[in-house]
Order: C-alpha cells, then sequence, then structure tokens
C-alpha cells in the first residue's frame, strides 16, 4: 500500500484544513492529506501517486522494521502489551519501545490509554524447569533481576552430637540447678516438655522481581542483582544490566507477532510484517494481524494516545467496530495503511492544537461516516 507524505509546515491550521478535507472524501478511500491542493485522493487505484506527493514505503515511513526476527520480545508486567526495545543505532541509551502485540483484556469504560512508558519484564523459568510466579523484571541485557530477601527465623542449638540442647534452671547464683543425684534440672513448659535452647538465624536469598510480588516494589537500581555466566549474582548498576524502566513507547510497529506453546507460553517472536509479508503465496498484507484489530481489541470505545507515540502502524486497529472517538496527542507524526480502517462507529476525532502529523496512510480512516474533527 501507498502513503502520501504531506509537505510544508506542520502547523494546526494546516492540520485542521488537510483533515477537513480528509473526512469529506473517506466514504470513498482515504489516501492521504496533500496540503497544497487541501483534498484528499480518492482514487481506487492506491498504487496512484501524484507527482506533488513523496510515496512512503517501508524504508522512509519513520516507523522501523526490526530486520532480527529473534530480537528479543518483552511484555509489561500484566501481560498486556509486548513490545521490542530497539534503536536504530544499536546503541542501549537510545532504545525506546514499538508495541507489537496486545493481548486485549478488560477496559474501564472501554477506554484504552497507549501508555506513555513501559517497564520491561519477560517470562522466567527457574532452576528446576518451574514457570515460577509468570513474569520477571529485567535488565537492559535481557538479564532477569533479583533482589535480596533476608529470612530470619529460630533453630535449635545443637551440641557436638547433633543432638538438641536443653534448657536448664539457674540457681540465683547463676550455677546450673541439679537435684539431689546431681543432675541438671531441665526447664520445661506447662505441659511438662522440656524446652530446647535456640537461637535467631538469618538467612538471604535471591528471589526473582516478579512482576506479583510486592517484596521488590520501591527498590532502587542499587538493589537489583543478575546472575552472571558463572552462575554467580552480580549487582545489576552497570548501564547493560540496569533495569528497563520508563521506556518511551514511540510506535505501535508493522510487524505482528507469534507465541509459543507449553512450556514456551508467553514466550513471543516477531513472525512477520502486517503488509508486504513473505509466504509460501509471495507478497502479502495481513490486515487480520493489526496489532490493536478488532478480533483483540473490539471493546475498545475510545483510544487516547499518548504524548510519545510518533507512529501508528499498518492495519493497527482495523475493524474496532465499537471504537467512536480518538485523542491524538502533539507527538504523532504518522498513522499507517488501514490503520483505522473499517472503525464503522468513529464518530469524533481530537487532535492536539501543536500536532506534529504529516502523513496518513492510504485507506487509514475508510468505510466511517459522520466524523467531527477537534482541534
Amino acid at each position: 500500500m501507498i502513503k502520501k507524505k504531506v509537505r510544508g509546515r506542520r502547523t494546526r491550521r494546516t492540520v485542521r484544513r488537510a483533515f477537513g478535507a480528509l473526512f469529506m472524501t473517506m466514504a470513498i478511500a482515504v489516501a492521504a492529506v496533500p496540503v497544497d491542493k487541501l483534498k484528499a485522493d480518492v482514487r481506487n487505484d492506491t498504487s496512484y501517486a501524484s507527482q506533488d506527493s513523496i510515496v512512503v514505503d517501508q524504508k522512509n515511513c519513520g516507523i522501523p522494521f526490526i530486520t532480527d526476527l529473534d530480537t528479543t520480545i518483552y511484555t509489561t508486567g500484566d501481560g498486556r502489551f509486548q513490545f521490542a526495545y530497539y534503536s536504530e543505532d544499536g546503541s542501549i541509551e537510545n532504545k525506546y519501545a514499538i508495541i507489537l502485540g496486545y493481548n486485549g483484556g478488560q477496559l474501564d469504560n472501554g477506554v484504552l490509554e497507549l501508555p506513555n512508558t513501559v517497564d520491561a519484564y519477560r517470562k522466567y523459568i527457574d532452576n528446576l524447569g518451574g514457570n515460577g510466579q509468570g513474569y520477571c523484571a529485567v535488565g537492559k541485557s535481557g538479564n532477569f533481576l533479583f533482589y535480596k530477601k533476608t529470612d530470619t527465623h529460630s533453630e535449635y542449638k545443637l551440641d557436638a552430637n547433633g543432638e538438641k540442647i536443653p534448657k536448664t534452671l539457674t540457681n540465683e547464683d547463676g550455677t546450673p540447678a541439679t537435684d539431689e543425684e546431681g543432675n541438671p534440672i531441665y526447664q520445661t513448659d506447662e505441659s511438662g516438655n522440656i524446652i530446647y535452647l535456640s537461637e535467631e538465624v538469618s538467612t538471604t536469598s535471591y528471589m526473582p522481581c516478579y512482576f506479583s510480588d510486592e517484596g521488590w516494589q520501591g527498590l532502587t537500581n542499587d538493589d537489583y542483582y543478575y546472575l552472571d555466566s558463572a552462575g554467580k549474582y552480580q549487582p545489576a548498576t552497570d548501564s547493560s544490566h540496569m533495569r528497563i524502566t520508563n521506556a518511551q513507547v514511540r510506535y505501535v510497529g508493522n510487524q505482528y507477532l507469534t507465541t509459543g506453546t507449553g512450556a514456551d507460553e508467553g514466550v513471543w517472536k516477531i513472525a512477520n510484517n502486517v503488509v508486504g509479508g513473505k509466504n509460501d503465496y509471495g507478497i502479502v498484507d495481513t490486515p487480520e494481524k493489526g496489532i490493536f484489530r478488532g478480533g483483540v481489541a473490539g471493546n475498545i470505545v475510545t483510544l487516547k494516545i499518548g504524548s510519545n507515540l510518533c507512529g501508528i502502524g499498518d492495519y493497527a486497529f482495523n475493524g474496532c467496530a465499537n471504537m467512536t472517538s480518538i485523542e491524538l496527542a502533539n507527538g504523532l507524526d504518522t498513522i499507517g495503511n488501514h490503520a483505522f480502517e473499517n472503525c464503522i462507529n468513529m464518530r469524533t476525532v481530537e487532535i492536539a492544537p501543536e500536532a506534529r502529523l504529516t502523513t496518513i496512510g492510504a485507506y487509514a480512516f475508510y468505510n466511517h461516516y459522520r466524523i467531527s474533527l477537534h482541534l
């Protein structure tokens, strides 16, 4: 599919006029938002591109495509959003989140608010092969994070033979009390049972930072550890092992995921591109793989997009028939092909006054009626 990229000043007036023209024609087909002529291209042939537009394809659409399909996929602790932690130059310090998966679930009043930032978790399998308690916080090298837990409990004191030591009575002068035969007199409880000496013992263990475990909540980077290649716990304070937290969500991506089964349930991998993917039949589009497509996110009524989000991928919200309104923050630059196609009950689109939106893909708002634009 083709997108046409708007050239010109990114002003409030331009966005208002361009969107107005676009929405007037969306019942036919939306292909672009040309600024100069202030009308949308309504040709049925979406391979068409006028001379005053720029064709936007996979290479220059602005939404990154991840070529390494083995890239680690993370999840939010509640398992709702899956994302890649990515940077164009590969540097850790420049990485951000690209949402590639969504598991749906109940929404309060039908409102889905895309997070501005996310914390990264992965499924943790313990040394015994168990699945533990779900998703564990991770560091920037994909390392699982642990925290120190100290438990204090009582243990009986033992003699050289490993026997428990009874607690003896003492005389006023502090000497052990004995009976007439010189045998020590032991302390007993109300039932006549001998009381044995005990002591408080502290043990330290390293626990996975499970999302469901409140024991590590509130800790700082100085309190996390990771397992090195020698099986020793090391402080996760260096830049390559510290926790992935508050990663900015920049994009809803143009790729989709597969999830494992059995022991690999809850582990995701990049499968293919939503548009222009390859299979046994050649190059295909797969609208049914849109990340927030109606089949998994059909209960969205109101969509709110935060200021960090720069781009929404192809077919992202295709077929969300219950969606009635969208709130777009000023960071959004690109809306992909067919992104909101067949959201047939859409009524309102609110755009931040200083919107940066410059690119709207082919058929992005196709099959809508009576939409109101608010700037």
